[in-house]
């Protein structure tokens, strides 16, 4: 049933089967219970407390797809809450997100939390992603490598939300 939440519509829907790749922690596509409805395309998918999940990827008669944050392709616009920098997540690495194109006069420090930016058409502003779990030197004379944890548990996902 869906609920009111400052302008959106939230579904709650079951997970029933997640695309492992040989990685326990690794989840890069989800397939819900949904139903044959292309309105859910690209949508926003979120866990119980409100965390970004990904986005729904492919819609099915039955079931929609959902590509998790940890999927090679996926990228998201971030926002460190504290400094107000913003870079790119990517997937692709094993129950971990990398930070990238933050320069290396920034402040970024582990235990500041990410957020969505809000500067893409997929993801709402304010969104939490997770928190940053390293900062490190690159080979670049630019950038820093930011390590992310995710704050979705995704090998524990039950049920997800989608915004509407």
């Amino acid at each position: 049933m869906p609920t009111a939440n400052v302008g959106y519509f939230l579904r709650s829907l079951e997970i029933i089967f997640a695309y492992t790749q040989g990685l326990p922690r690794l989840l890069p596509f989800q397939r819900i219970s949904d139903g044959p409805n292309q309105e859910a395309l690209e949508m926003t998918v979120l866990d119980q407390n409100g965390s970004l999940v990904g986005r729904v990827a492919k819609v099915n008669e039955r079931t929609s797809l959902v590509m998790t944050l940890l999927h090679p392709g996926s990228k998201v616009s971030g926002l460190i809450q504290r400094t107000r920098e913003v870079g790119i997540l990517s997937g692709g690495h094993p129950g971990i997100l990398e930070l990238n194109y933050l320069p290396k006069e920034s402040e970024a420090r582990r235990g500041d939390i990410m957020l969505t930016s809000g500067l893409s058409t997929l993801y709402s502003k304010g969104i939490p992603i997770g928190k940053v779990l390293k900062v490190g030197e690159t080979n670049s004379s630019f950038f820093l490598k930011i390590t992310v944890n995710p704050a979705v548990s995704f090998s524990k996902l039950e049920e997800v939300l989608i915004i509407q």
